[in-house]
């Protein structure tokens, strides 16, 4: 029987991996710790996430906001604490607390699980401060959780690099959220990712002002997307390239149908969920040759560093020219929430 808490705070900003990791995973280990006796409780944002909505999830309700992060990181803690001592009260105390983010809002006494979806807090990415004070929150993080969970081996072997103390643990995240749809391939690339630095979308910018028989290129996600499309422009590529904004699941599978390839370009990532959700449709991809992307690449993708623009414009031609390749069934969401009932599981084993 283990009681989870875990800080959902971040959960109120856009569609991410964070979002779809929570999304596909905490309900599904809610119903498992339930039906053990245990109980999974979520602390809420001041947003509105509805994920406890309709399943096992305890909803703690929070005037905590999603952002800015050091607004969030001052009201977490309390709220926190506050959760961790009223279940105390009620004679039903936490087993252990769950946290996905910086900075890990420490409660003396918890035994804290942290989850490392990727180590941009490392990357030397995005304003000063945040460059300054990541790595530390970072280290401060990975010192104070019992146990360190990663999301896939290149993040876990970083961290031991880093910290061989500490007690590591790779989960992986499943792959099997969109719909399945008929390939019917047209000639267009498709990029999917938050615009925001690590995904290096300049990169792409530079490669199709470089090259002008590479097809259009449709843009899927949020972020700075007024800020890329006055880049397009200022290159001359705003009748090249389309902004879609973020889309739902359903729209998302069918512009993987349809995309003659999907390119992923990204300087940093700690899963490379894109990649599986193009093999699992069957769409051609190009990626950079990251640590990530080369644990889910095939030998035969193409790929390209991600400091070279006409290695990208080669790697797009190369995969437009496959038109499709082998669907593959990824590791299914049911399956990495078992993985994960079954660790928490532990927790509850030891207090007893």
């Amino acid at each position: 029987m283990t009681r989870v808490l875990v800080s959902g705070v971040v959960l109120g900003q856009r569609q991410s991996g964070v979002r779809r990791f929570a999304a596909n995973v905490l309900p599904r280990v809610a119903h498992g710790l339930q039906a053990s006796g245990g109980e999974l409780a979520l602390l809420e944002p001041r947003e509105v996430t509805g994920l406890a909505t309709g399943n096992a999830i305890r909803s703690i309700p929070s005037r905590v906001p999603s952002w800015p992060p050091w607004r969030r990181a001052l009201a977490e803690r309390r709220a926190l604490r506050a959760a961790w001592r009223d279940a105390h009260a009620a004679g039903a105390p936490f087993d252990v607390v769950l946290s996905g983010h910086l900075p890990l809002p420490r409660i003396h006494g918890a035994r804290h699980v942290h989850l490392v979806h990727d180590l941009r807090a490392l990357a030397g990415l995005g304003p000063l401060w945040k460059q300054a004070a990541a790595p530390l929150a970072l280290r401060r993080a990975i010192g104070a959780a019992e146990l360190v969970v990663c999301v896939g081996p290149s993040v876990r072997d970083e961290v031991l690099r880093r910290h061989p103390r500490a007690r590591v643990r790779v989960l992986e995240h499943g792959g099997d959220h969109l719909p399945l749809l008929p390939r019917a391939p047209e000639d267009f690339a498709l990029f999917v990712g938050h615009l925001e630095p690590r995904k290096n979308f300049e990169l792409m910018l530079e490669a199709w002002r470089l090259d002008a028989t590479l097809p259009e290129l449709i843009v899927v996600g949020g972020g700075a997307i007024a800020t890329a499309e006055r880049a397009a422009a200022a290159a001359g590529l705003a009748q090249r390239i389309t902004f879609v904004g973020t889309v739902d699941d359903a729209a998302l599978a069918r512009l993987y149908a349809r995309a003659g390839c999907a390119v992923f370009p990204s300087r940093l990532e700690g899963f490379g969920l894109g990649l599986l959700e193009a093999r699992r449709a069957g769409t051609p991809l190009a990626a950079s040759s990251i640590p990530a992307h080369l644990e889910r690449l095939e030998p035969d993708d193409p790929r390209f560093a991600v400091d070279d623009a006409p290695a990208l414009a080669r790697a797009v031609h190369a995969a437009l020219e496959r038109r499709d390749v082998p669907r593959t069934a990824p590791r299914t969401w049911e399956a990495a929430a078992a993985a994960w009932c079954a660790l928490l599981a532990e927790f509850g084993s030891a207090r007893a």
